[in-house]
């Protein structure tokens, strides 16, 4: 995770990270060292809680339905790294692995939501005005 780690400590203090653990990635009969399937919610948070242990990882994870509603919805599975505005738009979807994940572009749309967000609170204007009829 060291792409998202490089920029939640670059744009931590303004834009909050997580991790949404969807399924097991790599289960148990796999090549790497992960976790059987979680069957439930609890196994899920369990397996959740020992992702985060071997990964060493700093954000908070939430947790899909058991159901894996979430993943479903964004098509998240392999790894995918989505940028999303405060009012809940895509602005970035990151690119399936083996071609990995579009880091230039995950950079440029937070750096424009940050610059919007930063621009709102400064009272300046953002966006082309719409011409009156």
């Amino acid at each position: 995770m060291g792409l998202i780690d490089s920029l939640a400590g670059r744009y931590g203090d303004r834009v909050r990270f997580f991790t949404i653990y969807t399924q097991e990635a790599h289960p148990s009969g796999a090549r790497q060292r992960f976790l059987r399937n979680p069957s439930g919610l609890a196994d899920r948070e369990r397996a959740a809680a020992e992702l985060a242990r071997q990964m060493r990882l700093s954000m908070p994870i939430l947790l899909d339905s058991p159901r894996n509603s979430v993943a479903r919805r964004y098509d998240a599975l392999p790894s995918r790294l989505y940028v999303v505005d405060a009012q809940g738009r895509i602005a970035f979807k990151g690119a399936t692995p083996p071609g990995g994940i579009d880091a230039p572009g995950a950079v440029r749309a937070l750096d424009a939501l940050v610059q919007r967000d930063e621009s709102r609170r400064a009272g300046l204007i953002v966006g082309t005005p719409t011409p009156q009829r």
